[in-house]
């Protein structure tokens, strides 16, 4: 028994970083969109003021 929960245990913390994982590739991709977004309206903010 205490081999059979060990064998489950494990499966479920590598799938958990794996989420995790893409949940960050995710949010890095998003932060970058995020980042070329504002670099884009301000450069329109600009062209527009001046």
């Amino acid at each position: 028994m205490a081999k059979k929960k060990a064998k489950k245990r494990n499966p479920q913390k590598q799938t958990k970083p794996r989420m995790t994982a893409r949940e960050r590739a995710m949010r890095r991709q998003q932060i970058i969109f995020g980042v070329i977004g504002l670099l884009i309206i301000l450069s329109f903010v600009v062209t527009l003021v001046r």
